[in-house]
């Protein structure tokens, strides 16, 4: 039953047990490359959304052995469903930075308000910031950016191709790029104030320089330029399924 968390940890913790231990002499038992499926990989990936922050850094885990063991017979494995993985590593990112932007601008306009005379406290309703989760929303998204260092870090041509592509047309254009423009702020974005923190720690921790090289050429471009990318429609199919918004988070619907 996977609407047990129990269950879930003991699962995704077993799962992890044999992830940390596959190698070339193993990986023929796990990945058919003939159907080109890995039960292993596939199986546990529907777990990244899930609540429980244990289970979602086991099925990281996981997904960063399988990686390693990328080779050219598991390239078309790679292409087909690493997609729906990194997509919602950069949708997460997304709502950790947003929701960090409202706490901040919460808190931001409650000091506002206690620093005012009192004769202009009055009837003043706002919402009461939590340095708790403020702290909570930034070590979400610094532990998923470090994440996906371990990834580029791979050096894995065909895990850094999926990737790229994920997190370019979901992360960097829309969202940070976005954030960036001198409009006003649209629905989805963040204020530029969260948008350079957010650069900052881009730069502070990826440490592939092309990486770092095309972030900073995004930045510096011109903004109708980003704002006009056209997308090859195969690629969106099967490398980028959550381009238009994120995964639904699985509830063992499938496993009852």
């Amino acid at each position: 039953d996977f609407y047990d968390d129990e269950v879930v940890t003991n699962y995704i913790s077993f799962c992890k047990t044999l992830a940390l231990r596959l190698n070339d002499s193993v990986l023929q038992f796990f990945f058919d490359k003939h159907k080109c499926e890995f039960p292993l990989y596939t199986e546990t990936v529907r777990f990244n959304a899930h609540d429980e922050i244990l289970v979602r850094t086991h099925v990281r885990a996981i997904a960063l052995n399988v990686f390693k063991m990328a080779d050219s017979d598991m390239a078309d494995f790679i292409r087909q469903y690493s997609g729906q993985f990194f997509g919602s590593l950069c949708w997460s990112l997304r709502d950790a930075y947003h929701s960090l932007d409202t706490e901040v601008t919460n808190m931001t306009k409650h000091l506002k308000v206690l620093s005012a005379p009192m004769r202009k406290r009055d009837n003043v309703d706002l919402p009461s910031p939590s340095l708790y989760k403020l702290t909570n929303l930034q070590q979400d998204q610094e532990d998923t950016l470090l994440y996906l260092n371990d990834l580029y870090d791979l050096q894995k041509a065909q895990v850094t191709a999926v990737l790229n592509d994920n997190f370019l047309y979901i992360f960097l254009l829309p969202f940070l790029a976005t954030s960036f423009l001198s409009r006003p702020t649209r629905a989805g974005m963040v204020s530029r104030r969260t948008a350079t923190f957010v650069l900052a720690q881009l730069f502070l921790t990826l440490s592939i320089e092309e990486v770092i090289n095309d972030i900073a050429r995004l930045v510096v471009g011109p903004a109708d330029a980003l704002l006009n990318v056209t997308l090859d429609s195969d690629a969106v199919s099967t490398q980028m399924p959550y381009l238009n918004g994120p995964p639904v988070p699985f509830l063992g619907t499938d496993s009852r």
